[in-house]
């Protein structure tokens, strides 16, 4: 919990840097893209810590991935920055941090949407739909930090064969549970509290 609130508070910084320079989207596709690299690359968080390196060699091998990276000023002194508190590791937690702030400026919000089979382009249009005029109605998803306008429904689809038949809506930290497993569960404990 403590390393999530560091990550959001990094993330906060250097969203407000983009804000001012008004570049929230280039400065996030050059943090999304350092933090994947990083985190698929373990090797470099073994030796950027590792006690044998001096700080001069930890410097050396940061600039080299800069260097290879081609990142705007701002975004080479946030990682900096970064590596001198010790706080690199948190990279990919501070991208994504970062990447809720601009779709929350932007009014994006993605609602993961599990289904026990493929739903077609015309379906996820109409819930797309359905789904906006139900978000834009919810006061927690209008919260601090949020844009002007309407509001942007991203779909992140899923499929699960275990939920039988229907759908699971995950908003934020609401979930809907309309799937048949979870009727035939929420059924079974029904009956099971009916007999005590």
């Amino acid at each position: 919990m403590l390393q999530s609130s560091i990550a959001t508070s990094y993330a906060r910084a250097f969203f407000d840097i983009a804000m001012e320079d008004e570049k929230i989207d280039e400065y996030g596709q050059e943090i999304a893209t350092v933090g994947r690299a990083l985190s698929m690359n373990p090797e470099f968080f073994r030796l950027i810590y590792h006690p044998g390196l001096t700080g001069i060699q930890k410097k050396e091998l940061l600039e080299k991935i800069l260097t290879v990276c081609s990142l705007s000023k701002p975004t080479q002194e946030f990682l900096r920055v970064l590596e001198k508190r010790k706080r690199i590791n948190l990279i990919q937690e501070i991208a994504d941090s970062y990447l809720q702030m601009v779709d929350c400026q932007k009014n994006i919000v993605t609602v993961i949407v599990t289904s026990a089979v493929s739903i077609s382009i015309a379906y996820q249009e109409a819930l797309r739909d359905k789904l906006s005029s139900v978000v834009s109605s919810l006061p927690l998803l209008m919260g601090e930090g949020r844009g002007e306008g309407s509001t942007v429904i991203r779909l992140s689809m899923q499929v699960n064969s275990e939920i039988i038949g229907g759908l699971i809506i995950r908003i934020q930290d609401m979930v809907i549970d309309g799937s048949v497993r979870g009727r035939l569960d929420r059924l079974r404990e029904r009956m099971v509290q009916g007999t005590k």
